[in-house]
């Protein structure tokens, strides 16, 4: 699954409290139904579909945050959204509903309590409830954050329990529980700093329902150490290099599944740019639990080692850039190169007006993944051609200190042609087939347009007009041409919305003042 950034102004505002415990990811909220895609699997002879929706309509949204003077951070998040149905029509005219998505509640209540010397404590909750019989949640996180009285050093602490409740046979809730926990100790002050932690996620912790989760079935050991130059000398202003190094295995098997060590240097020079190089090397072949898509199914990983190269310009001047180039590959291997190009740049037509343009290149020759499953359970690698390019396009008007318009165009184009099939074994390694399944290629779009304008009439008050414009495509016809690509994408059904918000701020100190005044 691929993490995205949130747009909807109600709930990129104040997120800072929500975000603690990493349990809640607003994109749940108003997702795409998550029947949407097994529709056609439920069609009948005759039956076609008439009605899909793509996204969950949202009946409404409370949320509540601030801090009081004793810095007790308080915020709670409430949201409804209604039954989303798919509608079928077969050769008669008549018409059949299937549920994509229950009526569901989401919930989140978070506290933090700041302390002294960047100390800080924070418990938050977020739940789920379906109605229809379907499953629900529940997710408890907590932290501690100790500083001492110097700054110099920090000790951290968090942890999590993913409570899942899924209906039997019996229609009895069964309750499956899962939990995470984070340790670390930091030296977070002087020119010599180091970080030790450890991460554990049981191969049962779930809190997808209300938050986001890549890989659970995991124990991470991590040690990080880094030397700043902070005084400006020579060619330089500041000059930072670290050094990392993982160890991590399954927490259900106990086998290795990533051993890397990485090292970055990062240059400020007194022009201020700034340059970055990064290297890293896996000497090890690890096992991989999740690419196989099944079940303790492990795949082992060639060993590898990357490296990258990175630039940006000064942002101060009317037009700034960045850049980078990456490249990959494994050992012993001459055909599975990956490079990775990305260009930014940005020009300040004045105080008002902004551009900014963004490209990114990704070309992997020989990239090795999960293909397809057949009818016996065998699963089938690939090696594929694989090519990503993302286009961003964004520019600001600031029509007047409170009153600004933004725009944001964004393609995303993802392709990937197969030239080898493999047979995954229970070891976990690949046996070549002669045959090649092209019925695996993909070719993948998505466009969307972001336009919005805020207007800050008040203090503490606002008035947002936001205009969304959705299009995602996948098809197995490979475009070779970029702009044939684009001109299919464009002429697939798309999704538009219109969203209004105004929020006005009430001083009850104020309003208090005043009518103690009239008395």
């Amino acid at each position: 699954e691929v993490k995205y950034d949130e747009n909807r102004p109600f709930f990129k505002e104040s997120t800072e409290l929500f975000s603690l415990g990493s349990i809640f990811y607003s994109r749940r909220i108003g997702k795409t139904p998550s029947g949407y895609y097994s529709v056609e699997d439920s069609l009948k002879p005759g039956e076609v579909i008439e009605k899909n929706p793509r996204k969950v309509e949202l009946i409404n949204a409370a949320k509540v945050s601030g801090r009081t003077d004793k810095g007790l951070g308080i915020g709670f998040l409430n949201a409804v959204t209604k039954n989303e149905y798919a509608l079928l029509k077969d050769s008669l005219g008549n018409h059949r509903s299937i549920l994509t998505e229950p009526l569901t509640n989401y919930n989140v209540l978070v506290f933090e309590q700041q302390f002294k010397n960047n100390s800080s404590f924070y418990i938050n909750n977020a739940n789920t409830v379906r109605t229809k019989k379907q499953d629900d949640s529940n997710v408890t996180a907590a932290g501690l954050v100790l500083s001492n009285k110097k700054n110099v050093y920090e000790f951290s602490a968090r942890g999590a329990v993913s409570q899942k409740f899924k209906l039997d046979s019996d229609d009895v809730y069964k309750n499956s529980l899962g939990y995470k926990y984070h340790l670390g100790i930091e030296k977070i002050s002087g020119n010599f700093l180091f970080l030790m932690e450890r991460n554990v996620l049981s191969n049962t912790y779930n809190p997808r329902d209300l938050g986001f989760l890549s890989n659970p079935d995991f124990v991470n050991n991590a040690l990080a150490i880094s030397y700043i130059l902070y005084q400006p000398r020579w060619f330089y202003r500041t000059w930072r290099n670290d050094f990392r190094t993982d160890y991590s295995y399954s927490y259900s098997t106990g086998k290795r599944t990533e051993a890397y060590y990485n090292f970055a240097t990062t240059v400020t020079l007194k022009s201020y740019w700034k340059v970055v190089l990064q290297g890293g090397i896996s000497p090890n072949k690890n096992l991989n639990y999740f690419e196989s898509r099944a079940e303790n199914q492990p795949y082992i990983t060639p060993q590898n080692y990357y490296g990258r190269a990175s630039f940006s310009s000064d942002s101060r001047k009317k037009l700034s850039a960045y850049g980078g180039f990456f490249y990959s590959n494994y050992f012993n291997s001459i055909d599975n190169n990956q490079y990775e190009t990305e260009l930014g740049v940005k020009f300040r037509e004045s105080n008002r007006l902004t551009f900014g343009y963004y490209i990114y290149h990704s070309l992997h020759n020989a990239d090795l993944g999960y293909a397809s499953t057949d009818e016996f359970g065998d699963i089938y690698f690939g090696a594929r051609k694989r090519t990503t390019i993302t286009n961003v396009f964004t520019t600001r008007y600031i029509f007047k200190t409170n009153m600004t318009i933004d725009l944001r165009v964004r393609h995303y184009w993802d392709r990937a042609v197969y030239s080898k099939n493999y047979l995954l074994d229970e070891d976990g390694s690949l046996a070549r087939l002669n045959s090649t399944n092209y019925s695996t290629n993909f070719n993948y779009n998505t466009f969307n347009i972001d336009l919005v304008y805020s207007w800050i009439f008040a203090p503490g008050s606002n008035l947002s007009i936001v205009y969304k414009n959705d299009i995602e495509n996948e098809t197995r016809y490979i475009y070779a041409n970029y702009g044939n690509n684009l001109s299919n994408t464009l002429g697939t059904p798309q999704t538009n919305s219109l969203s209004l918000k105004l929020l006005y701020y009430l001083d009850y100190l104020y309003l208090r003042k005043r009518n103690f005044s009239r008395h």
